[in-house]
């Protein structure tokens, strides 16, 4: 709607303009993290642990774009009701070479014993990050539940390739599902259509955390045979603990129903007012298109239309300016299309429309001040007092 309505001609886009004005009241800056003891007591070491997270929470939302996902996230919770993100933990592992002069164990040998040292190439956790992570409104589903309570699970769909899908669950997943053309796909020969297939065609997944079963799998339409499981983990062990075991907090939604978790759109509640002020912005335009200069005159006076097109101080020459003059002259000789109606419709219309646009504008909580539109004649406490409401308004949004 968001999209399709920026697109419409003759209308007036309150949709885009409402949330324009409200995204940067809602966010508009990066938070900065403020970590500290609950209680001031005499503590020192509690408050350099304090000092140690509050400096590494600052460096993890400056070192990964924390604000375009909290933009996005906002951005989906005033058009479609529910603003989603989630934590990824993102661990980079490097492998260790093995001793020099190190030789490999024999086949027949038997394999090393968790107290013994293995001689050879061995993982170590190089560095590990945990990252927020923009979702998309139709990348998102949950259980049911009347609150974010009673929720048991949550999906979050995702596009691989071929490739990712091999090295994730391995050849017999990889080869047991359809991929998806891209619709710009023309390959001329049969490398580029391997090489293609492989690269660009794509599966949709979805990646299910279940929190009464405590396990993490994957589902795929096409593959029916049962979970999917990484190869790298495959007892569906979370790769982190989380407090409410969902890797995200509630998603955000602007509009709350202590009774449901159906997104509300914010648009919702100024609907029928912005469809008023779309029709009466599409009889302005039509009354507009329809106020124009036009006039006729008499057939035989060849010359009126000359002097119509005229350009600044020019004399256009008359052959019977005789008769002319006997008519009234060049006041009398045109016939004008009377406008004065339309315009006083036009100008009621205009009056209707701000009426209209200011009912919007109480619903959705945008005051003038909001959107720069005051009066000169106003007082300072007047302003302020318009000022702390639009401010009350956003601040259970924000």
């Amino acid at each position: 709607l968001y999209r399709a309505k920026s697109k419409r001609r003759n209308s007036y886009n309150m949709l885009w303009a409402n949330t324009e004005t409200l995204r940067p009241n809602l966010y508009n800056s990066t938070p900065k993290p403020d970590v500290r003891r609950r209680f001031r007591d005499i503590d020192p070491l509690g408050k350099a642990v304090s000092e140690v997270l509050e400096r590494g929470l600052s460096y993890s939302v400056d070192g990964y774009g924390f604000d375009a996902c909290m933009r996005y996230d906002v951005l989906d919770g005033l058009i479609c009701g529910r603003g989603v993100s989630r934590v990824r933990y993102v661990p980079s592992i490097t492998e260790s070479p093995a001793p020099a002069g190190a030789q490999p164990a024999p086949e027949s040998a038997e394999k090393p014993s968790d107290t013994e040292p293995f001689e050879g190439n061995a993982e170590e956790l190089e560095y590990e990050q945990v990252v927020c992570e923009h979702v998309d409104w139709q990348d998102f589903l949950h259980a049911y539940g009347r609150t974010w309570e009673e929720v048991t699970w949550v999906a979050f769909g995702c596009q691989l390739t071929k490739v990712d899908v091999r090295s994730m669950f391995g050849d017999e997943i990889a080869n047991a599902i359809k991929y998806e053309e891209p619709k710009d796909a023309e390959s001329k020969t049969k490398a580029d259509a391997i090489e293609h297939t492989e690269l660009h065609m794509t599966a949709r997944f979805q990646e299910v955390w279940d929190r009464e079963g405590k396990r993490v799998f994957f589902m795929q339409k096409e593959f029916r045979s049962g979970l999917i499981f990484p190869i790298a983990n495959p007892s569906g062990t979370p790769p982190i603990d989380f407090r409410n075991f969902f890797p995200m907090p509630e998603p955000m939604r602007l509009v709350e129903d202590s009774g449901s978790l159906t997104p509300g759109m914010v648009y919702d509640l100024y609907r029928e007012q912005a469809d008023e002020v779309d029709r009466l912005s599409g009889r302005i335009n039509k009354l507009i298109a329809a106020l124009k200069v036009r006039g006729a005159y008499d057939a035989t006076m060849s010359e009126m239309g000359n002097i119509m097109a005229g350009d600044d101080n020019e004399l256009i020459p008359v052959s019977q300016a005789a008769k002319w003059m006997q008519s009234g002259g060049l006041e009398k000789a045109i016939w004008w299309m009377p406008i004065e109606q339309a315009a006083k419709v036009l100008k009621e219309l205009y009056a209707s429309r701000e009426e209209a646009k200011r009912s919007v504008y109480e619903l959705s909580g945008v005051s003038d001040i909001m959107r720069g539109d005051t009066k000169a004649s106003e007082t300072l406490g007047a302003q302020q007092i318009k000022s702390e409401f639009g401010s009350m308004r956003m601040k259970r949004m924000q």
